[in-house]
């Protein structure tokens, strides 16, 4: 089974779905991230601006164990993973469109810079 524990149980049968029907088309997505804490989110902020003031956003450059230059990462408090309304998964490269289409085709927002994310659209007015 899928591992989306910590998401938003309203969210997650979409996410479980958009897994289901890429099985269909012979992807097989790997979950790397739910829901985050913010000291975790924080250290991946550390590394973000790291990566952006040493030049190596964005690349496969690694700066500490686990860690790459590929991604960037928001602030802990204004990252949908924070209130478990995100997900990050991986697919190999030349997968990566037809999974980030089938991602949008179910309704959740995924940014052209950061094609592992896929996020509750206008997450954030839920907050309020």
């Amino acid at each position: 089974m899928i591992s989306l524990r910590g998401m938003h149980a309203s969210l997650r049968p979409y996410a479980e779905y958009a897994h289901q029907l890429a099985g269909s088309y012979g992807l097989n997505p790997e979950v790397t991230s739910v829901s985050r804490s913010w000291v975790e989110q924080s250290r991946l902020r550390a590394n973000y601006d790291e990566c952006r003031a040493r030049g190596l956003f964005p690349s496969a450059a690694s700066l500490a164990p686990g860690m790459t230059c590929r991604y960037p990462a928001n602030e802990p408090g204004d990252s949908a993973h924070n209130f478990g309304v995100a997900w990050d998964s991986w697919v190999p490269s030349k997968q990566m469109p037809l999974w980030v289409a089938i991602r949008r085709a179910i309704g959740f927002t995924v940014p052209d810079h950061d094609p592992i994310h896929a996020e509750l659209p206008g997450w954030r007015s839920y907050l309020t």
